[in-house]
């Protein structure tokens, strides 16, 4: 069935290129190569801040092009710090926690309350949890959605919010890589988001159209996390994206797919099956 495969797309390759995962793909290609014969290989990412490394991995490092889009044109950003109010103090009453917790949750509020949808992006799964459970308590039009709900649930969220029936999704990096949720017009990052690359993937599933911009904010808890939040969001600003460490050489990958080119052919010399795996490149220096 992949004899005649002619082009092989690979989408969010950053997330590839730096994990075991990746390196069995480096090597499935080249299996696939085999039986296909050349064929073209397409890499999608908006955030790869070494694409010459990246290219290298996708195409076992052969000749390849490079088409990139300027970042800083199509991103905006806010960095901001709420300040405590007499409402938050009694919002934090009301919803038995601090008032500092009390005043980012009315921030959240009120951003939602000024767009359409909107996806609020946090780094845990517990906080995730913990922020949904205190919109539930204002009847807020706010869902929750990550990987570690039930298949059902997590479609049921995805399906309301693209009908319009949720204002905003809380979410973890679930969200990061494009499951079709409709059309998202603000991002708003809880906490910093420690990374440009990340910065970048979440914002820019808002505004996911051509010559649209994409806004977002982030909320900062406290001043340390601040400066960092702003340093991140002037980097994605620039562009500047963190490298992708390429993952090389892991052995047990190796045993892996040397069964599977095994079951490839039923019967492939040893010296045909090194050259294939070390046609990959995160292996191109395995030694015989």
């Amino acid at each position: 069935a992949l004899r005649d495969v002619e082009h092989v797309v690979v989408d969010e390759v950053h997330e590839l290129a730096g994990a075991k995962r990746g390196a069995q793909l480096a090597i499935g290609l080249e299996r696939l190569r085999e039986l296909a014969g050349s064929f073209q290989r397409v890499g999608l990412s908006a955030t790869v801040g070494d694409p010459e490394s990246v290219g290298n991995f996708l195409t076992g490092g052969r000749e390849f092009d490079v088409a990139s889009v300027d970042v800083a044109s199509t991103v905006e950003f806010d960095v901001v710090s709420p300040d405590v109010t007499a409402a938050d103090e009694r919002l934090g009453n009301e919803l038995v926690t601090s008032a500092e917790m009390a005043s980012h949750v009315r921030a959240i509020r009120e951003i939602v309350a000024a767009h359409d949808s909107t996806l609020v992006f946090v780094n845990t799964r517990q906080t995730a949890e913990a922020l949904g459970s205190r919109f539930k308590e204002l009847d807020a039009s706010v869902g929750v959605h990550h990987g570690s709900l039930a298949k059902e649930t997590r479609i049921d969220v995805e399906d309301r919010f693209k009908a319009g029936e949720l204002d905003a999704l809380l979410c973890t990096s679930s969200m990061e890589l494009g499951i079709d949720v409709g059309r998202i017009d603000h991002v708003v990052q809880y906490n910093s988001p420690r990374e440009v690359a990340r910065l970048l993937q979440r914002v820019g599933r808002a505004g996911h159209r051509r010559d649209a911009v994409s806004t977002g904010t982030v909320i900062a808890t406290h001043p340390d996390e601040v400066m960092e939040a702003l340093a991140i969001a002037r980097r994605a600003g620039a562009g500047d994206v963190e490298t992708v460490g390429i993952h090389h050489g892991s052995l047990d990958t190796v045993a892996n797919q040397i069964a599977g080119i095994a079951m490839d052919f039923g019967d492939v010399p040893a010296r045909r099956a090194y050259r294939i795996v070390a046609r990959a490149y995160p292996f191109r220096d395995l030694s015989e």
